[in-house]
């Protein structure tokens, strides 16, 4: 009857040309030949073991090194950053704002019709703004630098520009007062009063030389030779005696 042996450690196998048992059969496979021969299997499981070790340790490393990776792209973006898959950052553009009753959106977030409409009307708005301010400013200064020469816009721009500057402000009220004092004694020359004989007599000359084409002396010159001129220049001796 036939046997199947088991346990049995062969050190040497040899092919025979008549063997003993013509019916015995045996299954082998040929190693490849390893640096060191033969390895013990408790050295093997040891071996196995070891790199077990070492693949738990790396999943261990590459799985840390994910969290490293997200918490990172994470703090990237909330400062405005963006992290490629080379891992190289790059400073993300700032978004532009639009406001809206007080409240700011992104403009990439508001349709482009709306959009439009709202940058039509912000303009409009900021020129009304404008203008407004302007006419606070012209008023300002006209009245509190009625004298001081110059457009009373630019006087408004300059008073808000001094502010609250005490020694600049004086020092343009004491202008302004200036001019206005040299204004009054200019009021009381002759040559500015209409109903004096001097003003009388040069607006006689300048008439005569504008129609006769003639110089303002010999416009002068010829007034005077009437009754009329003559008793303006006489008069007029007077008031600047």
């Amino acid at each position: 009857m036939p046997r199947k042996l088991k346990g049995i450690k062969l050190d040497e196998i040899s092919a025979v040309d008549i063997p003993a048992d013509p019916n015995a059969k045996m299954t082998f496979h040929k190693r490849a030949n390893t640096k060191g021969g033969d390895m013990d299997p408790q050295e093997l499981a040891k071996k196995l073991k070891e790199l077990e070790g070492q693949v738990s340790d790396l999943t261990k490393r590459a799985e840390g090194s994910e969290t490293a990776l997200e918490a990172l792209k994470k703090s990237a973006d909330e400062a405005g950053f963006d992290v490629s898959d080379e891992h190289i950052l790059t400073k993300r553009a700032e978004p532009e704002f639009v406001e809206i009753n007080g409240e700011k959106f992104e403009k990439s977030a508001v349709p482009a019709p709306i959009l439009k409409q709202l940058e039509a009307q912000a303009a409009d708005l900021a020129t009304l703004k404008k203008a407004g301010e302007n006419a606070i400013l012209e008023k300002r200064g006209k009245t509190e630098l009625p004298n001081l020469p110059g457009a009373d816009l630019a006087k408004g721009e300059l008073l808000a520009a001094v502010g609250d500057n005490e020694e600049i402000m004086k020092s343009l009220k004491a202008a302004d007062a200036a001019i206005a004092k040299q204004m009054t004694e200019l009021g009381d020359n002759p040559l500015s009063d209409e109903s004096s004989a001097t003003f009388r007599l040069n607006k006689m000359a300048t008439d005569y030389a504008a129609e006769h084409g003639v110089t303002q002396e010999q416009g002068f010159a010829e007034v005077t030779k009437s009754a009329e001129g003559s008793r303006l220049m006489r008069e007029a001796r007077q008031e600047a005696n």
